[in-house]
């Protein structure tokens, strides 16, 4: 008969893990190219940005994150905001493909 939270026998109120619905996924660029030259990343950087932009204005509200590293784009999101940035990359010449681990 436990809830939200429990009262330990110290008097302290223990707090059950914080779930979030964000999670980290990483994908890499098509063709991927682990050391993009400078035009290719600031290319990349560019669209990331916009793409960005486009996720905050489409689902207000989020907390979407992406960032670069080399040719591998990581994103923090919800799956709806994940796909709304998958779909303006493509559309914006920058396909990705999820990394299988």
């Amino acid at each position: 008969m436990f809830g939200a939270s429990t009262e330990a026998a110290s008097g302290a109120t223990v707090e059950p893990p914080h779930t979030s619905p964000l999670d980290r996924k990483s994908f890499k660029t098509i063709p991927f190219d682990p050391a993009p030259s400078d035009t290719q990343r600031r290319e990349l950087e560019r669209v990331v940005a916009l793409c960005i932009k486009t996720v905050d204005k489409e689902a207000p509200g989020g907390h979407f994150e992406a960032y670069m590293d080399g040719g591998i784009v990581s994103t923090v999101g919800t799956d709806k905001e994940r796909f709304k940035f998958w779909k303006c990359m493509s559309q914006n010449g920058q396909s990705l493909a999820p990394i299988n681990k």
